[in-house]
């Protein structure tokens, strides 16, 4: 469940424009039934006929991928903070705060065990917010001292991960194998990601901008990758002057598109996954047009995003599509 379903931003407790006092009644109450319109109007099952707010839930294809759809948004997270510097925030004060949640014991738990137990070899983890960093000043974790703007550089959206740094260091913790693991312990992690109605490929890393913790030249000291989808017609940016200095501050980051409407597309083998970025120019007509614009890839066992050489391409001998038709159906049996 993403945020829109209730209102903007919203968290366990509220929301950023949910207010009891302009007659919007209590946040419990808008929460209920935005969880009830969410099942009636969405092709989802009940997880939980006791706890209808958890979605939290997984998916097995074959050996080939175990999806994680995680709750990022309100079972769990605390309360988005304010910014503290100029252009964004720092990991200091409240944001340092270890006890900070995105998601809470219980959900990280089953995240831990379905990473640890699949025998998939793609371990996908689909969820709301962007999860690998995003600065609008880079900076090494540990450089207080040469950056003005505080420990890791200024950060960009408190409403993703980089709000509760704490809370995605607990899950980096299950990706390597335990805090004191000096590896990656699981490999072909991939995170699926929406909300930000923009595109992006980008490894992640717990320290993109330390040239000793990670290469982006290569890859080495990636454990993972994110891939991002644009929205279908919400905005995102009027234009793309920013990519270039947001790619400057964030070396993880390989592909970034700002302002174009459209979907992701996932072809997965055996030996790699690849994303592509489809876009449309129109979104007031209805039409058929749309239009490839760029591919990255993830091969098997190396966990570092690399351009892709092209669109995929459709499978040989592909069963045939069910029929759209319910007659059809009956008559086809």
């Amino acid at each position: 469940m993403d945020d829109h379903e209730s209102t903007n931003d919203s968290w366990r407790g509220g929301a950023q424009n949910h207010d009891p006092d302009r007659g919007e009644g209590p946040w419990s109450k808008r929460e209920a039934v935005s969880i009830q319109a969410y099942y009636e109007w969405l092709p989802i099952r009940e997880t939980d006929p006791d706890n209808r707010e958890r979605i939290y839930r997984g998916f097995e294809i074959g050996d080939l991928v175990s999806l994680s759809m995680l709750d990022t948004r309100l079972i769990g997270r605390d309360q988005q903070l304010e910014n503290n510097a100029e252009q964004g925030f720092t990991d200091t004060g409240d944001y340092a705060n270890a006890d900070r949640t995105l998601i809470d014991d219980n959900q990280r738990q089953w995240l831990a065990d379905r990473l640890e137990q699949s025998p998939a070899i793609w371990k996908l983890i689909g969820q709301q917010v962007m999860f690998g960093q995003l600065k609008s000043v880079g900076a090494p974790n540990a450089s207080n001292a040469t950056n003005p703007g505080g420990q890791g550089g200024v950060f960009f959206n408190s409403d993703q991960w980089d709000g509760y740094p704490r809370a995605r260091e607990r899950v980096w913790e299950i990706i390597r194998g335990g805090q004191a693991a000096p590896n990656v312990a699981i490999d072909n992690v991939v995170v699926l990601t929406g909300d930000i109605h923009t595109s992006w490929a980008m490894d992640i890393t717990e320290d993109p901008n330390n040239a000793a913790a990670y290469d982006p030249a290569t890859g080495l000291g990636s454990m993972g990758v994110e891939f991002v989808t644009t929205s279908v017609t919400s905005p995102g940016f009027d234009s793309n002057d920013l990519r270039d200095t947001i790619l400057s501050q964030n070396p993880h980051m390989k592909y970034a598109e700002l302002t174009q409407r459209g979907y992701l597309l996932l072809d997965i083998t055996r030996e790699r996954m690849q994303a592509e970025w489809w876009y449309v120019d129109d979104i007031k007509s209805r039409n058929n047009q749309q239009r490839f614009a760029s591919a990255w890839q993830v091969r098997a066992g190396e966990n570092h995003v690399v351009a892709a050489s092209g669109q995929s391409q459709p499978v040989a001998d592909a069963p045939v599509l069910a029929p759209q038709d319910p007659q059809a159906a009956v008559a086809t049996g």
